[in-house]
């Protein structure tokens, strides 16, 4: 439910280019995919590295989907389908692809994934992968989708020390979290946003069939963040007739926060009208819910560009 990129995901193949690893964690094991580029393993400065969190949805959702297309959504397949595992091919970052434990990650929210440590799971994920690879909290960012945009936002408030900067796509803060949320590290944030998303709501409030008090507004989740820099500057402009950006800027970090006014919820990518001619069960659902991305604005672009531009902390 939390996240129709899932029908995107069954549209593509899954890459050969990341290996499965596993863990220990709370008595369960955790596993996710990485994609270490051999350039990684021993450089003398540390890589660019990208958590990729895949959304949420009930078992039963997960299950009619999987029965109505004869495959089952995977992390892989959702880290493939956004073209984030071709990026990481193209421009030589690390690739880590966790998966949740119950299909849904412990994003902030009362009662869902509850009794779930997913932090700890990923600081411990990020420890294993540091010793095969060269990496370093000022190069570490987590990107997500719906339920997992909402986890990175966790990892922003509880794990600032781990991660440099999150990218939050069609999600904003849990209500939870955002009344919880601990000031640690500056952690820089870049949002993109479905003005016309039919499930995690522009202007917050309950998910649908989903626990906990919903989320905070794209507005609110804003000014959260900007609350934490030291004298922020912001400013509006429209990059054209679909796209939006609202910025903030100051010394100790910055906040990037883009809105597609036809657009629902999904992964906005350039690809899209290809995936969605697959058709099927999964195409329909697509098309339902992620409305239209007519300037055919690319997520997985903006993110990695992001990333790539975010200084070291003062």
């Amino acid at each position: 439910m939390l996240t129709i990129i899932a029908a995107q995901a069954l549209a593509a193949a899954a890459s050969p280019d990341l290996a499965p690893r596993s863990l220990q964690h709370q008595g369960r094991t955790r596993s996710w995919s990485e994609h270490v580029p051999a350039a990684c393993v021993r450089p003398a400065t540390p890589c660019l590295t990208v958590l990729m969190l895949h959304g949420g949805s009930p078992p039963e959702l997960r299950q009619r989907m999987a029965q109505r297309s004869g495959r089952e959504r995977t992390p892989e397949l959702v880290a493939t389908a956004t073209g984030m595992v071709d990026a990481a091919r193209r421009d030589g970052f690390i690739l880590i692809v966790p998966k949740a434990a119950d299909g849904n990650w412990a994003d902030g929210r009362e009662g869902v994934a509850a009794g779930i440590d997913d932090v700890g799971f990923l600081r411990a994920v990020l420890a294993d992968v540091a010793k095969r690879a060269a990496i370093s909290p000022e190069r570490t960012f987590s990107a997500g989708v719906s339920n997992g945009g909402m986890m990175s936002f966790r990892l922003a408030c509880e794990a600032s020390d781990r991660i440099r900067g999150v990218g939050a796509v069609v999600a904003n803060m849990s209500v939870d979290l955002a009344a919880a949320c601990p000031k640690g590290r500056p952690v820089d944030i870049v949002q993109v946003l479905g003005a016309a998303d039919p499930l995690m709501k522009y202007d917050g409030g309950r998910i649908p069939s989903q626990g906990g008090n919903g989320t905070t507004s794209a507005a609110d989740t804003l000014r959260l963040w900007s609350a934490r820099l030291d004298t922020p500057t912001a400013a509006e402009r429209k990059l054209n007739e679909e796209v939006t950006l609202r910025t903030v800027t100051a010394r100790n970090g910055r906040i990037a926060q883009y809105t597609l006014a036809s657009y629902g919820h999904g992964w906005p990518s350039g690809s899209e009208g290809e995936l969605a001619g697959a058709g099927g069960f999964a195409g329909r659902v697509m098309q339902r819910l992620r409305g239209t991305n007519p300037t055919r604005f690319d997520a997985t672009r903006v993110l990695i560009d992001f990333f790539k531009a975010t200084p070291p902390r003062r």
